[in-house]
């Protein structure tokens, strides 16, 4: 996109399109970020409250008020070019969220916390190894369904969504719609709901804004009450859960509270 002079350790970062978590995640509070409802969900509504919100797109006089010496994060051409006016830029166009363990190193790299976010992976890693050490055979005979209920639609995560690159860690089957090679969702029609069965289905309403969050609910709760739902297995088997937003992040916070929930609903335990 373009060439920027970037500081060796720089001190007062701006993280964009989701980055600033990531800085959070690798020890460093950025002076910028965007706040956002899964603040709350993640458990950083504290630590990011005392942040500057540069707002979603950002404010570009707030970025310049803010004077950072590096600003970094997911973006496209357009948005480089009024960045890097203010501040040395580096603007990642990744393919999708299920690349969070590239993201999590790349973001790293630039602000030299390569150590630390080795570090990062690793303990996930092990905490990977632990729940299939656990899970032992039933790893290869359990169907994991994941879906998401919006207000007009339903989503399945797919294999490469954020969520689905943890499962496949884990080694847990997906149900056969949901194991396509491609990027992130499947939309499915109520008369397709049938997609969605599995021995478990996670299944969660998340909204960016609290009206759509309102909304979502409202529809699962309709869904709830449909016929072709109750006809699911793991509905008949009381294996259905709901669980909290962070099943859409991309961090590595969220990525350890999803095995916080494999362990709890597979296991009944807390994670070690």
């Amino acid at each position: 996109m373009g060439e920027s002079c970037i500081p060796w350790n720089p001190q007062r970062v701006i993280g964009i399109g989701g980055a600033g978590v990531f800085a959070l995640d690798l020890g460093v509070e950025p002076v910028g970020i965007e706040h956002s409802e899964l603040d709350e969900i993640l458990n950083m509504e504290q630590q990011v409250q005392s942040i500057e919100n540069i707002g979603d797109p950002p404010n570009l006089e707030k970025l310049v008020a803010l004077k950072p010496d590096l600003i970094f994060g997911w973006g496209g051409r357009d948005s480089y070019s009024q960045l890097s006016q203010i501040a040395p830029t580096v603007l990642k166009n990744w393919n999708h969220i299920g690349q969070w363990k590239e993201m999590l190193m790349d973001y790293a790299d630039l602000l030299n916390k390569t150590e630390i976010a080795q570090q990062l992976i690793a303990d996930y890693n092990q905490r990977v190894l632990d729940f299939q050490k656990h899970m032992g055979e039933r790893l290869s005979k359990i169907e994991v369904s994941v879906m998401r209920v919006r207000p007009e639609v339903f989503d399945l995560e797919l294999k490469q969504s954020f969520s689905g690159t943890i499962l496949e860690d884990t080694g847990l089957s997906r149900p056969p719609a949901q194991r396509q090679e491609v990027f992130g969702l499947f939309n499915l029609s109520k008369e397709q709901i049938t997609d969605a069965d599995g021995d478990v289905i996670f299944v969660w309403t998340y909204g960016h804004k609290t009206h759509v969050a309102q909304e979502a609910q409202s529809a699962l709760e309709k869904i709830k009450a449909d016929p072709l739902w109750l006809q699911l297995n793991a509905v008949q088997q009381n294996k259905v859960y709901e669980v909290p937003g962070y099943w859409i992040g991309s961090n590595i916070k969220a990525a350890n509270l999803i095995l916080d929930d494999l362990f709890k609903y597979f296991l009944d335990q807390p994670s070690s």
